[in-house]
């Protein structure tokens, strides 16, 4: 979550969103060339994932230690407050932090052997390849390789993967690592260590995890939702027993020592991108009003009765996994009033592994393209917006017009992508159910 208070207008910050922007539109031209050459479906995954991974590197290394830029604010949080683990403090308890309990236990472990942030940096592009991998691999079941291949490529490419995953550091990664090991764990056997173990998995990451916990658990045994809610509910038992909040929508800043920095609350925070963000400058109660959440929660609902009835269908375990976290992360962008685009990654991996399956739906993959494109330009002339409007700056009339006017595409499009994942998911369904009838009926030929 990136800091909204007392932020400030300088020429560093302005040359960062600069350089973002160049590199969404160059990003965005490279993946529509893929898409357009599948040049990816030529090159095997391990050799894409081992050329990107040294890339990323070197990319990262300039950027902390030669650019002289300043780092993301998220990743300099993150590691001041794995350093108040590592003192003796606990999440929830001694500072808030919106994660999992023990997310900060993990980004300190990097710490014990370099107190650095390209130690948290080095571990989020690690978990982030990881998971990758792992989805890739759980996605052969049904996806032929090439197309594989260049869903591989297309994600590295993807707008929203390099600017926010790469260069925005988010924690975001640890959730395509979730997505990735819940793929993995489709298999039978140990049913009640696999349910504990993304037991584990949701308090090592977000309440977003769920998005992929719950088809994980539709699809699995009963002892693998007895094994998640035993993790589940003895971590947080372990969590009042320490003392400490379950669960908090509040980022401490105090290790800034700056008393007049607040925590940073993202209970009714509304973000650029979604309707919540037009609708409350007409209405701006809307602002500390639980509608937008409510709204929000009412359409996660009905996505995961798409979704349930999908899974007794008969569906492929994989691709119910991944097509319902792409669906729930949409209907969350589309109803949800805190909408970054770091919280899309999910999404551009589901669908890219999961669309290509069915070829009616392949003719969408250039408008996911388009959906990371819009929504990254919309991000970055929101942040110099609001930065502009904090340091008192005079925004030009053409300025606002364009920022509020490109919110506009970025909902129909976000809108339209789920509408799309949930097409697909029911498409998924109906073919599953006539697979399962299919035995069953009489032959109109035969009949007498």
């Amino acid at each position: 979550m990136e800091q909204t208070a007392h932020a400030t207008l300088n020429a560093s910050e302005v040359l960062i969103l600069v350089v973002r922007t160049s590199v969404v539109l160059w990003c965005t031209a490279l993946s529509f060339a893929a898409w357009r050459w599948p040049v990816g479906a030529r090159w095997p995954i391990r050799y894409q994932l081992a050329a990107w991974f040294v890339i990323r590197l070197c990319g990262l290394v300039f950027l902390v230690f030669f650019s002289g830029l300043r780092l993301p604010g998220d990743i300099v949080a993150y590691k001041a407050q794995a350093n108040l683990v590592l003192e003796g403090q606990m999440p929830n308890r001694d500072f808030a932090t919106p994660y999992g309990w023990l997310f900060t236990y993990l980004l300190a472990g990097p710490l014990l052997i370099a107190n650095h942030a390209f130690s948290i940096a080095l571990l989020f592009q690690v978990c982030e390849f990881v998971g990758l991998a792992l989805v890739l691999r759980g996605a052969r079941r049904f996806l032929t390789a090439p197309w594989a291949r260049n869903a591989c490529l297309l994600y590295l490419l993807n707008p929203a993967i390099v600017v926010c995953y790469w260069f925005g550091l988010q924690e975001e990664v640890l959730l395509i690592l979730g997505l990735g090991l819940l793929t993995a764990m489709l298999g039978g056997g140990r049913d009640l260590a696999k349910g504990i173990a993304a037991g584990v998995l949701f308090h090592a990451t977000k309440l977003l995890s769920l998005w992929s916990i719950f088809p994980f658990l539709l699809v699995k045994r009963p002892a693998t939702a007895i094994g998640f809610a035993l993790a589940f509910l003895g971590i947080f038992g372990l969590i009042a027993l320490a003392g400490a909040s379950p669960v908090s929508f509040k980022f401490s800043r105090g290790w800034q020592n700056d008393p007049a920095v607040p925590d940073d609350d993202i209970s009714h925070r509304i973000t650029y991108g979604n309707a919540w963000y037009l609708a409350s400058r007409a209405v701006p109660l809307l602002k500390r009003s639980p509608v937008p959440n409510l709204v929000a929660l009412v359409a996660l609902a009905a996505a995961a009765f798409v979704v349930w009835r999908a899974a007794r269908s008969g569906i492929d375990p994989a691709v119910l996994v991944l097509s319902s976290t792409g669906l729930f992360t949409l209907v969350f962008l589309v109803f949800g009033s805190l909408t970054p685009p770091y919280f899309m990654g999910t999404a551009v991996l589901a669908l890219l592994v999961t669309l290509p399956k069915r070829e009616e739906f392949r003719k969408y993959l250039p408008w996911l393209i388009l959906w990371t494109a819009v929504a990254l330009v919309n991000y970055n002339l929101g942040a110099l917006h609001f930065r502009m409007t904090a340091s008192s700056v005079s925004i030009p009339a053409w300025f606002s017009t364009l920022h509020y006017g490109l919110q506009v595409p970025q909902i129909l499009l976000t809108a339209m992508m789920a509408w799309i994942a949930a097409r697909f998911v029911c498409a998924e369904g109906a073919a599953a159910t006539d697979r399962e009838t299919r035995p069953c009926r009489r032959n109109p030929a035969t009949a007498e």
